[in-house]
């Protein structure tokens, strides 16, 4: 059976987008590449998650994010103690 397509992973697909044809060009060194989200997946959500003591990210399933909820997310990830861009990008890891 086919995966749903769902917001969660469209905003991914097009994070990537954004990364690739504007963050990388530009070095990151942009007006866009200031406000330009990170890809979100669980491996950043559990880094997060794991950094940052002060929010919980683990009711938050990327593959199942529908509208509402991704920017109920992005909200919350707006209450880290640093710029909600790409440089997140920094917690992508195991």
């Amino acid at each position: 059976m086919p995966e749903k397509a769902t917001y969660g992973r469209a905003a991914k697909i097009i994070a990537i987008y954004l990364k690739t044809s504007v963050i990388i060009p530009n070095k990151g060194n942009c007006n866009k590449c200031k406000v330009i989200h990170p890809p979100i997946d669980s491996i950043l959500l559990k880094s997060l998650t794991a950094s940052f003591k002060n929010i919980n990210l683990k009711s938050y399933y990327w593959t199942s994010l529908d509208q509402e909820k991704y920017w109920m997310l992005i909200d919350t990830l707006k209450l880290l103690d640093r710029p909600l861009n790409w440089t997140l990008e920094e917690f992508w890891k195991l």
